[in-house]
């Protein structure tokens, strides 16, 4: 693939996955640490818990998306579509488990451990995020020969010489012993 038809493809794929990552961006917990020092740990938990939520919903729907994928046979995309919601998957398992913890935390009114799985949770959210959208921008149709783009290559000079190295092959003095071999039986 040319450089051209990479170069459409990453522009293509930005305006499909753009819109996507600014409305999960958009819906994304804050992280600042004084922000955190703000909330109640009822709010954090709350937070953390829906964040959760979403993820587990945007996990659901890849899975729609990869059931899409499998009925229309397109390969291709099953195989992307998999690569993504494997990950999407242990995220979403460790978030659950750390939201269960985050929960623990909170009854026992320990703020710092309560803080930092709520961090845990929202880095695991963001990742998930590009996931999804990933998911989303799969299989989308690419006009790839574009006629208005065009590339032209010049080079005016020629290249310096080194006079350090040789300009011809020349054979060593001396040819080493070729290798023992690690096998006795060869």
């Amino acid at each position: 693939m040319g450089r051209k038809q990479i170069l459409v493809a990453l522009i293509a794929a930005g305006l499909l996955a753009g819109p996507v990552y600014f409305a999960l961006a958009e819906s994304e917990v804050s992280v600042r640490p004084a922000d955190l020092k703000k909330q109640s740990i009822q709010e954090l938990s709350d937070k953390a818990e829906s964040t959760v939520q979403g993820m587990q919903r945007m996990l659901k729907e890849s899975f729609s998306l990869l059931e899409k994928s499998i009925q229309e046979k397109r390969p291709e995309e099953v195989t992307m579509r998999r690569e993504a919601i494997t990950a999407m998957k242990g995220l979403v398992r460790l978030s659950e488990d750390g939201l269960v913890a985050l929960q623990q935390y909170a009854a026992e009114r320990d703020r710092e451990r309560v803080e930092h799985e709520f961090v845990k949770i929202v880095i695991a959210s963001s990742k998930i995020g590009e996931l999804y959208a990933q998911v989303q921008s799969v299989g989308g149709v690419f006009d790839l020969e574009v006629a208005d783009v065009d590339r032209k290559m010049s080079y005016v000079g020629s290249l310096p010489a080194d006079p350090v190295l040789p300009t011809q092959f020349q054979e060593p003095a001396v040819m080493p012993d070729p290798p023992v071999s690690a096998s006795p039986y060869f």
